[in-house]
């Protein structure tokens, strides 16, 4: 009976392992698309500022046009 009970906690403490594995991976993942994002994120606003800045030329253009 107490082999078992032990192979029982051995299993149960190896399925907790595999849990916690699973959550490290999970998180690991996350972060690495939190980085991507974070990337993404400051090209389109340099992006954004870059068409800005075109936007304001042209307007200025025009209005030394007029």
């Amino acid at each position: 009976m107490k082999n078992k009970k032990e192979h029982s906690e051995h299993i149960a403490k190896h399925d907790q392992s595999g849990e916690h594995h699973n959550e490290k991976v999970v998180a690991e993942n996350h972060n690495q698309e939190n980085e991507d994002l974070k990337k993404k994120l400051e090209e389109k606003e340099k992006e954004s500022t870059a068409n800005y800045d075109k936007y304001l030329r042209a307007v200025a253009e025009l209005d030394n046009y007029r």
